[in-house]
């Protein structure tokens, strides 16, 4: 046979003797980025498994997978689908759990293309994607500042309801949480969690205001070459060195022949990292099974028989018969 060292490792047991050998190189992956990469290959192809052998639609597909990266959303959609919520907050959970699915069909494709050969088809559904998974990010924590104003009766205006503080004073949202909800107004108002909502803006404002974003295709040496795109200066300029939200190589964002460009395929990674931290770390503070004690007793026992089940648990309901695979990789 002969030699042929062009092919790709997928070390997929985590104690296999490649990943402790000499012999290991550096674009070798261990597990959960082998699976990750197969995730992305078989959901580019529109093949959605729930394991290896078990093919799911698209729909059950990302249900179930939003189930798993945002959790503490099952919980507060539990309590809007019987009916213990206010109206107004019901419409607004279910406007985020689709921005959710959205968020993560986005991810995936612009992951998906920014793995395959470097082309301009390629840029092309990169930046279609990746331009509407910053609109979706900023979109989710409108969803969720919307949600507390309505869930907690806040009387702010519109311009008040909003989840990122300004430069030089809280919002009127994070002053109203005080009183109503001491634990998320202390989680929102840290260095940390603004960080993180933070990063997604300036991206934005280029996006919706200023110059779209275009790409170029880099080459390094001998490396493959790759679609990065160029990232305005001004919305540079306002990202942190190093932010509790990570450096800006956590984003992969830096500088480059006096250009700053973004690498997509890590920077949405790290964006569905923090949008998911959010959306958990404000929903997760909100006691929504206080709500379900307001129902009949026989829908509340339904309903806190639903929140026991588990991720594994929404597999068997959709008719899986055991835990996907493919979803716990990110």
């Amino acid at each position: 046979m002969a030699r042929n060292l062009d092919y790709d490792w997928f070390i997929v047991d985590p104690n296999d003797m490649m990943l402790q050998s000499n012999m290991r190189r550096d674009p070798d992956v261990g597990p959960t980025e082998a699976l990750n990469f197969i995730r992305l290959l078989t959901t580019g192809k529109n093949i959605f498994l729930a394991t290896p052998r078990l093919r799911v639609d698209e729909g059950s597909y990302h249900v179930y997978r939003a189930r798993v990266l945002f959790p503490e959303f099952q919980c507060a959609w539990t309590a809007a689908a019987y009916s213990a919520l206010p109206t107004e907050v019901s419409d607004q959970l279910g406007s985020l759990g689709q921005r959710l699915r959205f968020i993560l069909q986005a991810v995936d494709q612009v992951s998906y293309h920014s793995l395959k050969q470097a082309n301009n088809n390629t840029e092309d559904h990169i930046i279609y994607h990746l331009a509407y998974l910053v609109m979706l990010a900023t979109g989710v924590f409108d969803d969720l500042a919307w949600t507390l104003r309505f869930l907690y009766s806040l009387p702010l205006d519109n311009f008040a309801t909003v989840l990122k503080s300004p430069d030089k004073s809280k919002p009127r949202l994070l002053d109203a949480l005080i009183t109503n909800n001491a634990q998320l107004h202390a989680y929102l108002s840290s260095a940390s969690v603004q960080s993180k909502i933070r990063m997604f803006y300036p991206f934005r404002d280029q996006l919706q205001h200023r110059q779209f974003v275009t790409g170029g295709l880099i080459v390094n040496g001998r490396s493959t070459p790759r679609i990065l795109l160029a990232v305005d200066r001004d919305a540079y300029s306002q990202l942190p060195q190093t932010s509790a939200a990570g450096p800006r190589e956590s984003w992969g964002v830096g500088e480059r022949d006096d250009q700053e460009w973004m690498d997509p395929y890590w920077f949405v990674r790290t964006a569905l990292e923090s949008v998911a931290d959010i959306v958990n770390g404000v929903l997760g503070r909100i006691d929504w099974k206080s709500y379900l004690q307001t129902l009949p007793t026989d829908k509340r026992v339904e309903a806190e028989g639903l929140l026991a089940h588990g991720p594994e648990d929404a597999g068997r309901a959709l008719g899986w018969g055991h835990e996907p695979v493919y979803f716990w990789a990110q």
